[in-house]
């Protein structure tokens, strides 16, 4: 039995100068719910990251439009969802797509509609619909797959929330008051990106719903000492790779020839255009 799919994140995302006035955080969350073989594990990722911002942001600071999922996958309800966004001047925006995607050598990363016969929607254009919106802060996290595999996917039961009163600090330095841009990869050319992440326990491995680069990024989100976005670049980086080397050694990395033979998850960053 075939025991992870693949997926290879994307991160687009903005970072810099401070704020002192916490503007509100508009989130869009997109995603192929619909897909036999990781719809669930999109879910899982949705319902995740939802949690942690609802957890870590007051409601007055958080702006999370109803998730455009299933059969409402579609381009016009995606553009809908970013010009439907009334952005302050002091603002953040974020955009965040898990299902299947691909890369395009001349273009860049994509995903396709399968609603509208598979309509490509490329990253770089979601970028310019997200930066004609004027925010303070453009955060684009894609975590999409890019080879076709199947696994078994076991949902854990949803988590509560309780929005604070005021916003976590490390959520504050990284959200309400950063500017500038980053680019945060999952994986390196070449590289696949695993989409189950290991529990380890007592010397002991299991596996975890969610993708391995977005489990660890989740993880540092609610660390209190990650609060710039390098800082949050290198522990990501160490983690994946660590649980990378882990479940290789413990052989859970057996789908096929090439990624058994892999020699790490490489999280990849880029400031300014500028690798890190």
């Amino acid at each position: 039995m075939k025991l992870f799919t693949l997926f290879i994140a994307n991160v687009l995302l903005c970072i810099g100068s401070m704020h002192t006035e916490a503007g509100k955080l508009h989130v869009i969350l997109v995603g192929d719910t619909i897909s036999e073989d990781v719809g669930n594990d999109v879910s899982d990722n949705i319902g995740r990251l939802k949690i942690c911002l609802i957890n870590n942001i007051p409601k007055r600071n958080l702006n999370i439009i109803d998730p455009i999922i299933g059969e409402d996958l579609r381009w016009s309800e995606i553009l809908n969802g970013i010009r439907g966004c009334n952005i302050g001047e002091d603002d953040g925006l974020l955009f965040y797509y898990c299902g299947h995607g691909h890369w395009d050598e001349g273009n860049g990363n994509y995903f396709s509609l399968r609603n509208e016969n598979n309509k490509r929607v490329y990253f770089k254009h979601l970028v310019k619909h997200l930066a004609n919106k004027n925010p303070r802060l453009s955060i684009l996290i894609n975590d999409s797959c890019s080879a076709k595999a199947t696994g078994p996917i076991v949902r854990p039961a949803p988590s509560r929330t309780s929005p604070p009163d005021t916003i976590t600090p490390n959520y504050d330095s990284l959200f309400f008051q950063s500017k500038g841009s980053i680019q945060i990869n999952s994986s390196s050319p070449k590289e696949y990106a695993l989409c189950v992440s290991p529990y380890f326990f007592r010397d002991k491995i299991s596996l975890m719903p969610g993708s391995l680069f977005t489990v660890q990024l989740m993880k540092r989100l609610n660390d209190p000492s990650v609060t710039k976005w390098p800082t949050m670049h290198k522990t990501v980086k160490n983690d994946v790779s660590e649980c990378f080397f882990k479940m290789q050694e413990a052989d859970y990395i057996q789908l096929d020839e090439t990624i058994r033979t892999q020699n790490n998850q490489t999280v990849q960053s880029f400031l300014n255009g500028k690798e890190l």
